[in-house]
């Protein structure tokens, strides 16, 4: 069957890169809703439909594909937030329930990399979302001394967003909640040395929503 051999391949997109993107579940799912129509319709239409015993096995393994199809990518593409934040070795603190990926939620994260050597002064910066609902940050650059360095990111956009901090090789420093409509922020003691800060919902990054954070 076509759904059943294209099974592994959106297996791997919808696993694949630092977040995980919906748009295998999304494809799989249209397939499977006008396959369903298509059946209701031949129904209506044909008294006789599927007509032989073979053609009633080839409608029902189609059917089971594609059925299997929409439960493994909507399975691959579910977030676990909160495992990336074990294995990155941030912590989040805030209203009790509320981390990274809660929505509507005023938290803040914690992370630290490397050694921070001659910190200055904790550095606090000033991040925000596009208000319009453009995947942007309104600035794809910040600076910060080495140390202790906070974050606060507003969110007035009509978007759900969050603000992650990585080093440029992928690994996971600190992630806010993720918010709209509010503000929240993330601390991070930072050594120096150039990061990535980006959202984490579904494909923003990719869209563009990121920006270089530099340490000095």
């Amino acid at each position: 069957m076509i759904a059943a051999a294209a099974l592994p391949h959106l297996a791997v997109l919808a696993a694949g890169g630092t977040e995980k993107s919906k748009v295998p579940f999304y494809i799989v799912g249209s397939v499977f809703a006008a396959w369903a129509i298509t059946l209701g319709v031949l129904g209506l239409r044909r008294h006789d439909f599927p007509g032989t015993p073979g053609r009633a096995r080839a409608v029902m393994g189609v059917s089971i594909a594609l059925m299997l199809a929409a439960v493994s990518t909507a399975v691959a593409t579910s977030s676990h937030p909160g495992k990336s934040l074990a294995a990155g070795g941030g912590k989040a603190s805030g209203n009790a329930g509320q981390g990274p990926g809660t929505p509507n939620g005023a938290a803040s994260g914690t992370g630290s990399v490397g050694s921070p050597g001659r910190a200055g002064a904790p550095t606090t910066l000033s991040l925000a979302a596009d208000p319009s609902g453009q995947l942007h940050f309104n600035t794809n650059s910040l600076k910060a001394k080495a140390g202790r360095v906070t974050i606060h990111f507003t969110n007035q956009s009509p978007l759900q967003h969050n603000v992650t901090i990585q080093t440029r090789t992928g690994q996971f420093v600190a992630g806010s909640a993720t918010i709209q409509g509010s503000s929240t922020s993330i601390t991070a003691n930072l050594a120096s040395g150039s990061y990535t800060y980006y959202c984490s919902v579904d494909s923003h990054q990719q869209a563009g929503m990121q920006g270089t954070l530099v340490v000095s």
